[in-house]
């Protein structure tokens, strides 16, 4: 019972998150209009048949045949003309690749199709299904609630974060309230327990440190949010008030989110093994046993977290230093570049200071009275 009150807690809390935007900030007229617009019938799936010419120079380009699979043309063949610049293997569209096209009519209304990209909806299903299966052959029931957990998140940043930001609200603010209620979800994921308990409080101290640091770092980097292209798509809408600083450390604070349940977690079930082993040690022993543990994690985790963002903005990081045009000096000085550095040392900096909160709080807690 306990376990279903807590899973119902944290789904009321998501829902209340869902509506906060019209308590935290006024909805204009046209952030309403942009929620409300309707899925497009315009776009289409298509299945590729046949390709009757293809010109693999500089400017690549393919003739195909496709035929349609959805919309009012479904089962009608149509040509179509797929260009792209220098295109490579995987972009080249083969026979029986389904893909995602758009539909409109010319003067005479005769229909036109143009290609968007591969449909690829379908392999991401499997591949979910694929990790899921894994998770529940190795984890077993600690895995469902880990899945159960991760979902509850991908709801909040889907039904929560994104409908709030698109409303107007500030997203660094709304990062605050869901990063509590995804730290609320810990309970689902590892049941209640002590140690949750533990971890629950760590975890939202550390998320106090994480908001501390990412003010600091991006005020000391000069970062203003607007060194990609996907923000000035953002400002061409209904968003172009959109805080770009307040985007960016709003990101920030959600990618150290997942390394610090990581890290409390950790921290809290090592004290708890060590009292196990050993209940006559004081809270003192505990803690330093615990952080001498907790230590080695450290290590180990500033670099996953590094390898992660690093991983993520590889190909900008590529392009900023083989520029070749400017010195290298400047090109470190690139602001992508500076954004990714100062998100590691945000997220290694919630890090490193969790390890000594979660590992006192839990050796306060299980230590010898």
């Amino acid at each position: 019972m306990k376990k279903i009150s807590i899973a119902a807690s944290v789904l009321v809390l998501t829902l209340a998150f869902n509506l906060a935007p019209s308590i935290v900030s006024a909805q204009s007229e046209k952030a309403e209009q942009v929620n409300q617009v309707p899925v497009s019938s315009d776009y289409e799936r298509a299945k590729v048949t046949k390709i009757f010419r293809e010109d693999l120079a500089d400017n690549s380009s393919q003739e195909v045949e496709i035929k349609i699979l959805t919309g009012p043309d479904t089962g009608k063949i149509f040509p179509m003309h797929h260009e792209f610049f220098k295109i490579q293997k995987s972009q080249k569209l083969e026979i029986g690749n389904e893909i995602v096209v758009s539909h409109s009519t010319d003067e005479n209304g005769k229909p036109n199709y143009i290609f968007l990209e591969k449909y690829r909806l379908v392999g991401l299903f499997w591949s979910v299904m694929i990790f899921f299966a894994i998770g529940l052959i190795i984890g077993k029931r600690k895995t469902i609630g880990a899945l159960i957990g991760l979902i509850i998140t991908i709801l909040i940043l889907v039904y929560g974060i994104i409908p709030a930001v698109i409303a107007g609200a500030d997203p660094l603010f709304v990062t605050m309230i869901a990063s509590v209620i995804i730290t609320l979800a810990l309970y689902i994921s590892h049941g209640i327990h002590t140690r949750t308990h533990i971890s629950v409080a760590s975890m939202l101290l550390s998320i106090l440190v994480a908001i501390i640091a990412v003010y600091l770092f991006t005020y000391l980097s000069h970062l203003t949010g607007a060194a990609t292209e996907d923000v000035y798509f953002l400002q061409s809408g209904p968003l172009k008030n959109l805080d770009l600083k307040n985007l960016l450390m709003s990101g920030m604070i959600l990618g150290a989110l997942g390394v610090l349940d990581d890290v409390v977690t950790a921290q809290a079930a090592a004290v708890e093994e060590l009292h196990r082993a050993n209940n006559e040690f004081s809270w003192k022993q505990l803690y330093i046993r615990g952080m001498s543990i907790g230590r080695e994690h450290i290590a180990s985790l500033i670099n996953t977290l590094f390898l992660a963002y690093a991983g993520a903005a590889f190909a900008g990081i590529i392009m900023a230093i083989s520029s070749g045009v400017v010195p290298v000096w400047l090109a470190l000085n690139n602001e992508q570049l500076i954004e990714e550095i100062i998100r590691t040392i945000v997220g290694s900096t919630a890090l490193i200071c969790a390890v000594p909160i979660a590992t006192l709080i839990a050796a306060r807690t299980f230590g010898k009275k």
